[in-house]
């Protein structure tokens, strides 16, 4: 009889942000996987303290971290994380980063929202693996970009990949497509004001490549000549209001001529919309146990509904989206416990959820503090 596996996953409060660990124990070992850390509501180092003191400061017990989407609010945490590590000479003793693997129509959006992400918050989302991989035991650090149909190991469990597919559906490519053409309009429209750091970004981004499974192809002497937009980077705080983070956006302390204040906000709304329709969409491959969707908007959960997940039950569901977005009626899906990772910012958003998720009364918000289950 094999020995049995226990896990105690932790939903952190981190404010309007995300950060889960599951602790798991097989065969006297435990393991650790923590799936993203950051926050938009809380710094970048209040989201790693809060995932320290849950791991009782001892962060080298990690063994695989799995970062949704790049998203500040989804991965920051861990770039805090890996520079106290590198600070007080700690490290993993092995160490595996999972994410997304970008579909065959975003390499150009990859680059265009890396470009979009740095001249907007002065942080390279593809920095994240160089620097985990710097507090990393020699040669025991591996990086894998997931897609539909693959599966991953953590902590001796199986996890099955539902999103994203290696080829988008053809309303969501339209989606990327369209979100590609506006940023490179923008780009185009800035220099011709003088201000070439969004194209030149882009350039640099696309030269840089994505890490590909097994390897690291990132040329960080491209990446090294990325510019930020001649003014003020925004950093941790880039947000005038809770409702919209897009439309939201205060460009006022960057470089951007007046007349294309609503034009910037409105590309990198459509950037952030796209970037989060392609988060990593996985389950625990023994039914009825996990299941995680990252950002995933509407069209995606509403493929998903009529593909691949027909009614069922979970012991543990991470709300879609922070559970600030209404569900599709044709998402059947029910838990134990779902949890909406919001906070004080987009609390106010969490009745959407509420309103369509009949769970009966088992969904709570991260505004109520950390959340604890035994699996």
């Amino acid at each position: 009889m094999s020995p049995r596996i226990r896990d105690r996953v932790s939903v952190v409060d981190v404010g309007d942000g995300a950060c889960s660990i599951i602790k798991t124990q097989h065969d006297g070992r435990e393991s650790v996987t923590v799936i993203d850390c950051g926050s938009d509501s809380i710094s970048a180092d209040d989201a790693c303290n809060r995932l320290l003191d849950a791991l009782d400061g001892r962060p080298e017990v990690i063994d695989t971290i799995v970062v949704s989407h790049f998203d500040a609010d989804h991965y920051r945490g861990f770039m805090r994380l890996a520079e106290r590590m590198r600070a007080r000479g700690q490290r993993f003793a092995s160490l595996r980063l999972i994410s997304p693997r970008p579909p065959d129509v975003a390499p150009p959006f990859t680059a265009a929202y890396l470009a979009m992400d740095l001249t907007v918050t002065g942080f390279r989302s593809l920095d994240l693996s160089l620097d985990l991989r710097q507090v990393t035991k020699e040669g025991r650090f591996r990086y894998t970009p997931l897609a539909r149909g693959n599966g991953f190991l953590a902590g001796e469990r199986g996890y099955d990949v539902l999103w994203p597919p290696a080829t988008l559906p053809d309303h969501v490519a339209r989606q990327v497509r369209k979100a590609v053409l506006a940023f490179e309009e923008l780009a185009e429209k800035l220099a011709a004001r003088g201000n070439s750091a969004l194209r030149d970004n882009f350039e640099a981004a696309r030269k840089g490549g994505w890490l590909q499974p097994g390897q690291d192809n990132l040329q960080t002497g491209e990446m090294s000549k990325a510019r930020l937009v001649d003014g003020e980077y925004l950093g941790e705080n880039i947000y005038e209001n809770d409702d919209d983070a897009g439309s939201a956006l205060d460009v006022t302390r960057l470089n951007v001529p007046d007349d294309l204040h609503e034009n910037f906000r409105g590309v990198w709304n459509a950037m952030r919309r796209a970037n989060n329709d392609m988060s990593l969409v996985f389950e625990d491959a023994e039914p009825g146990r996990l299941i995680v969707f990252g950002d995933a908007g509407t069209p995606i959960l509403s493929w998903l509904a009529n593909t691949e997940l027909h009614a069922a039950h979970y012991a543990l569901m991470l709300a879609p989206h922070h559970g600030t977005h209404p569900l599709p009626p044709a998402l059947q899906l029910t838990a134990d416990l779902c949890v909406g990772q919001n906070g004080g910012k987009r609390g106010h958003l969490w009745p959407r959820h509420l309103a369509t998720h009949d769970n009966h009364g088992r969904c709570v918000s991260s505004t109520s503090g950390t959340h604890h289950l035994l699996l």
